[in-house]
């Protein structure tokens, strides 16, 4: 795994952690419509359908392992933090908290730091290698 590849992990987890709550978010809203049907004035079960349980357990697991994605997201990124903290250069580690984990694009970067996208560009390779050197990554 490259140096680049190993500080990308809270990103793809986060991305991860995303596309579930919107999953999750769309299985709500289809239990939600499950029951849509005006039953005024008919009796009716209110015990859950199999379709509605089978929803309703689908959307459990599912929170159940969004939580343990958000954990395992916030264990990264409290050890990539601790790792990041170690270089000696505050500009490398301010480089590489805002590409790694606040996400900010080479232009924000750039315009944050009073830099132009090509020297940032230099900086953050020559962070990523005091970062590999540090981090024996």
């Amino acid at each position: 795994m490259t140096t680049k590849e190993y500080l990308s992990q809270i990103y793809l987890l986060n991305v991860k952690v995303k596309t579930k709550r919107q999953q999750a978010a769309e299985l709500r809203n289809s239990i939600a419509g499950i029951s849509g049907i005006d039953y005024t004035g008919i009796k009716v079960q209110t015990t859950p359908t199999p379709k509605m349980q089978e929803a309703i357990d689908r959307l459990i697991s599912l929170e159940e392992r969004i939580a343990q994605e958000i954990l395992e997201m916030e264990q990264k990124k409290e050890k990539i933090v601790s790792q990041i903290n170690r270089l000696r250069s505050p500009l490398h580690i301010q480089i590489l908290k805002m590409r790694y984990l606040d996400f900010f694009g080479w232009e924000e970067i750039a315009e944050r730091t009073k830099y132009s996208v090509r020297q940032v560009y230099r900086l953050h390779e020559n962070a990523l290698r005091e970062f590999r050197e540090r981090n024996k990554i």
